[in-house]
């Protein structure tokens, strides 16, 4: 004779419906970076614009000859103007800013992996862009350390100017910054003269978070 074999009432009941469930996870909380950026995303829907991401929107490109990134730096001649050559890469940058003193052969962490063999000791400029977000109102200490030059804007200021041909240095400069809006961001980055290469970026004293940094 054939039987259906049913699971315990405890289970299924006499209908065969779902038993109970467990509880159910709460939704991990928003901080408050993501606060800011929720709100800056609904106005920006509100114009049509594109929402804003994590990351930020670099390039890369070789560099031919020259060795500043800026005609505006202390010691900047015409003749030292970098000048660039070749295909310029585009790429997402999800990490922090934070390349280490290494070898130019042992590549570039700020380089997206798929193209950073072209570049293997070879001198390159890259340009990373994007929104920066704070969450207090204040005075921001950045700093650059960077073999070779290096240049950081926050809101179309120059803050930071360490550029030139040199091995790592430290350079820092101070930003008055507003929370609750997001703030323009763009980071130059120049390995101009062979060697070794280095690219940390700090905001306070330490390590500029990646969770800061939208496009």
């Amino acid at each position: 004779m054939l039987t259906a074999c049913a699971g315990p009432m405890g289970d299924t009941g006499a209908t065969g419906a779902p038993g109970p469930t467990g509880p159910v996870a709460p939704p991990p909380p928003v901080t408050a970076i993501q606060q800011i950026v929720n709100a800056e995303n609904a106005y920006r829907q509100t114009l049509g614009e594109a929402p804003l991401t994590p990351g930020l929107s670099c390039t890369v490109q070789a560099i031919a000859s020259g060795t500043y990134l800026s005609n505006s730096s202390p010691g900047y001649t015409a003749a030292q103007a970098i000048v660039m050559t070749g295909t310029s890469y585009s790429y997402l940058l999800s990490s922090a800013i934070n390349q280490p003193n290494v070898a130019g052969i042992a590549g570039n962490s700020l380089i997206d992996p798929e193209i950073a063999p072209l570049f293997l000791n070879n001198n390159y400029r890259i340009v990373c862009t994007g929104q920066l977000v704070v969450t207090q109102d204040g005075y921001y200490g950045f700093s650059t350390s960077s073999d070779d030059g290096s240049l950081l804007f926050v809101d179309g200021t120059l803050v930071v100017d360490n550029d030139g041909a040199h091995g790592i240095q430290t350079v820092s400069g101070t930003k008055l910054l507003e929370a609750a809006v997001t703030h323009t961001f763009q980071l130059q980055y120049a390995q101009s003269a062979d060697g070794n290469i280095a690219m940390i970026l700090n905001m306070n004293g330490s390590i500029l978070p990646a969770e800061n940094l939208y496009h």
